[in-house]
């Protein structure tokens, strides 16, 4: 699986997480879901981003390596 394609599947496996936190977050707003949220949500979403970055990043060095073989 190419890179760009592994990090489009993370960001469509993270929409539906995150839209159903933030369903959640409507009903279940106290302290523990503040910690949950400080706790796992955040960085989940952090660490989602930067490997998608690194994947791209990963996908253009493969790209540039190809065009290079050629």
């Amino acid at each position: 699986m190419s890179g760009l394609k592994t990090a489009f599947g993370i960001q469509s496996s993270w929409q539906p997480l995150k839209q159903k936190w933030e369903a959640t977050t409507s009903v279940w707003n106290d302290p523990v879901s503040r910690e949950f949220e400080e706790n796992f949500m955040v960085p989940l979403a952090a660490q989602i981003n930067q490997t998608q970055n690194a994947l791209e990043e990963l996908a253009n060095i493969i790209a540039q390596a190809k065009r290079n073989v050629r």
